[in-house]
């Protein structure tokens, strides 16, 4: 039976993994060090390499043409060591990483919200009184401010 890219996927994701965390070791988190948007540059200098390399036309060793962004040709015919395929793994590690963090910050994010939450509750629940009121709220304000409670989508 011939095998898929479905049969490899553990494999590739295992071995993205195993390149991250040894990279993580050497370079730390130098990838996030200007925030988000130099994390985006980043991802969007790995692409242009990509995109660089690809939109060529070329030909094979055998002489066989290589169609201007065929991915599948372009990896093919690239002998270098650190080519396409090189430039792919990066790309591949570094979204790994932007989705690690995002559900980094999400996780810690959420637990801040629910460690928040359940301090205002014990609190009430405990009947403390002149605790400072949570999400821009004061002891007379019952809305929003600058919300008439009306969504926009209804």
């Amino acid at each position: 039976m011939s095998k898929t890219h479905m049969d490899f996927l553990n494999t590739v994701a295992q071995a993205d993994v195993t390149g991250v965390t040894a990279k993580e070791v050497d370079y730390g988190s130098s990838w996030k060090q200007r925030g988000g948007t130099g994390a985006f540059m980043m991802l969007a200098r790995k692409w242009d390499r990509l995109e660089n390399a690809l939109k060529k036309e070329g030909k094979t060793v055998l002489g066989d043409l290589i169609s201007k962004y065929d991915i599948f040709e372009h990896v093919e015919a690239d002998k270098r060591p650190e080519g396409i395929l090189d430039d792919i793994n990066d790309l591949a590690g570094y979204l790994l990483l932007v989705r690690a963090e995002l559900m980094a910050r999400s996780h810690n994010a959420v637990g801040k919200i629910e460690s928040e939450a359940m301090k205002l509750s014990e609190a009430v629940s405990n009947g403390i009184s002149g605790m400072v009121h949570p999400f821009g709220f004061d002891a007379k304000q019952e809305t929003v401010p600058g919300y008439d409670g009306i969504h926009e989508d209804a």
